[in-house]
């Protein structure tokens, strides 16, 4: 038998078992660093890809103030750069652009129906976040919205109101008087181009409450049979035929077009956004000490048709955990004199804690009147147009291409 090795003279005898649990411990410190990071990879470097968060909303001035007012002083914050786009609403192309994997949008402002989409674990990227990390978040948000948050795929943006718009410069008779969607039928007493959004969300309910019938008992109600939904989808683009036969219709996209038939008096009444409609109002009206009832431009909050829009990040966005930064910092204390200079200059309440002014009337009319703090709302229902949206879609367009 062989005498065992020894180690050299002041070689302590231990060592090479010291070195060996060294270098487990330092694999498993390494390895921590990287797994709280979240950006790790087996070299070390971030998996992210390089460059500013795409940050994706509405266009024109409106979008122009919330990224100067909110989001830019909100993303600096967190040392995040960003640059902005817009786009037209086209939720098939996003959705298309998704499940392929072909979107390069981080962070996309969208309308309350996409959100509550039956696929939306496979659309948007599940915020890792508390609920609790959102200090100023208003605590008052009705239940269907406070569902929807915490479903933890969406961020609140804003609340807003289809509205029934008109110019009382042009149209004798409504001075003095309240209108209400009824008075779009009665090209008589209220003459004049009508404008609308070329879209079937607010429309049908429109066109159905200009007949005396509610979309909560019409459409809404869960225990409606699938015929008596599309029969009253039907009626509605009945009444919409009969509107087409005593107006020019001034179709809108986008809510510079919007804003610019008011102001320019393109539109004597319209459909439209209660925030654009300040807007409008603003640019006519530039006095803030006048009561906004004195306005050339009124707006009607009888009925008005309410609904949230929402920050989603698309599935394997490109900056996915610089987004979120992004979101739970839209949402500190101390940017709420932010988000609420974005509130007022652009009429849309948003849901945090103080956002609505006491020393402006007209931004408080419009925001209140656009938003559920208006006792004559209606909310718009999320689940019904999740379901569906797609079929009334194709109906609605098929029914244009005929116009």
């Amino acid at each position: 038998m062989c005498a065992q090795a020894r180690p050299p003279t002041g070689f302590p005898s231990e060592l090479p078992k010291l070195l060996h649990n060294l270098k487990i411990i330092i694999a498993f410190v390494c390895t921590a660093i990287v797994f709280a990071s979240g950006c790790g990879n087996e070299g070390g470097h971030s998996t992210e890809a390089a460059g500013p968060v795409r940050v994706v909303s509405w266009g024109g001035q409106f979008q122009q103030d919330l990224m100067e007012s909110w989001v830019l002083p909100s993303a600096k914050a967190v040392k995040v750069d960003v640059e902005s786009e817009s786009w037209d609403g086209d939720y098939g192309a996003l959705k298309a652009r998704i499940e392929q994997g072909v979107n390069s949008w981080d962070i996309v402002h969208v309308e309350s129906q996409f959100v509550v989409d039956i696929d939306r674990s496979k659309l948007f990227h599940k915020l890792n976040f508390a609920y609790q990390r959102l200090e100023s978040i208003e605590p008052e948000l009705s239940g269907a919205v406070k569902a929807t948050l915490q479903d933890g795929y969406a961020i609140p943006v804003l609340q807003y109101g289809y509205v029934l718009a008109y110019r009382e410069d042009q149209i004798p008779a409504s001075k003095g008087a309240k209108l209400a969607w009824p008075a779009l039928w009665d090209s008589e007493k209220y003459p004049g181009s009508c404008g609308l959004r070329d879209f079937p969300i607010g429309n049908i309910e429109v066109a159905l409450l200009s007949l005396g019938k509610s979309p909560e008992s019409s459409l809404y109600q869960s225990d409606l049979r699938p015929a008596d939904v599309q029969s009253a989808v039907e009626e509605a683009f009945a009444r919409l035929d009969q509107l087409l036969t005593i107006r020019n219709i001034v179709w809108w996209k986008q809510g510079d077009e919007l804003q610019r038939g008011l102001t320019s008096g393109r539109m004597a009444l319209a459909g439209a956004w209660s925030g654009r409609v300040y807007s409008a109002h603003t640019e006519l009206c530039p006095d803030p000490s006048k009561d906004p009832e004195d306005c050339v431009l009124r707006l009607s909050s009888a009925e008005a048709l309410v609904s949230t829009d929402w920050w989603v990040i698309p599935k394997n966005a490109p900056h996915a955990a610089a987004a979120e930064k992004i979101l739970v910092s839209l949402f500190q204390k101390d940017r709420v004199p932010s988000a609420a200079n974005f509130s007022k200059k652009q009429g849309y309440l948003v849901p945090v804690v103080d956002a609505l002014p006491n020393n402006d009337r007209a931004a408080s009319h419009y925001l209140t009147a656009g938003s559920q703090k208006n006792p004559e709302a209606i909310s718009l229902d999320d689940r019904f147009w999740s379901e569906n949206y797609t079929w009334i879609a194709d109906r609605w367009r098929l029914w244009r291409s005929k116009q």
